[in-house]
């Protein structure tokens, strides 16, 4: 459900807030299926250039792009989320987890990052501070999270059978749909 909605909502407000057309759209889906093939792929959608970033995960599992856009973030088998900068390709930071970490989500006007993975937490990484909370409330692997665009809401679903809507600014649920 979690996920319907949240693809729902990521189409129709792309479209409406960067003037997207279904074209690129298309281009953009075909991009963040290559990132499951195992390497992050940055697209160039005018040009359709592709640069895979390499070093950073034996497989990737979701990236998003951080910083205005200057650098991406990967989440990956290796259980570590990675900081990359695009142009150089270089590592920047890398943040280490207790399991394989499978969703990220970017809140760029609190420059902070939600990750989720196989240990069942909801992590919130300030990336200035580089300081991590972690929230507990599924019992099984986390496969899918989103935000809203100010980061005040969190939804993660898992294996466990539950949708949990957090309070992203303190961790707590709101409410669990199962």
């Amino acid at each position: 459900v979690l996920d319907t909605i949240s693809t729902k909502l990521e189409e129709r407000s792309s479209e409406l807030s960067l003037g997207l057309t279904k074209d690129l759209i298309d281009k953009m889906e075909i991009a963040r299926q290559e990132i499951y093939r195992g390497k992050p792929t940055i697209i160039n959608l005018k040009t359709e250039k592709k640069e895979i970033i390499e070093n950073t995960h034996k497989t990737v599992w979701d990236c998003k792009f951080i910083s205005n856009g200057t650098q991406i973030a990967t989440a990956g088998d290796n259980k570590s989320i990675s900081i990359i900068d695009i142009k150089t390709k270089n590592l920047i930071k890398r943040f280490f987890f207790p399991d394989i970490m499978t969703g990220i989500n970017y809140i760029k006007e609190k420059n902070i990052l939600f990750a989720v993975g196989k240990d069942a937490m909801l992590y919130k990484i300030h990336l200035k501070t580089e300081k991590i909370d972690k929230f507990k409330g599924h019992s099984k692997w986390i496969n899918y999270i989103s935000a809203s665009k100010n980061g005040d809401f969190v939804g993660t679903s898992s294996d466990d059978g539950k949708v949990i809507l957090w309070n992203g600014k303190t961790g707590k649920i709101k409410i669990i749909f199962s």
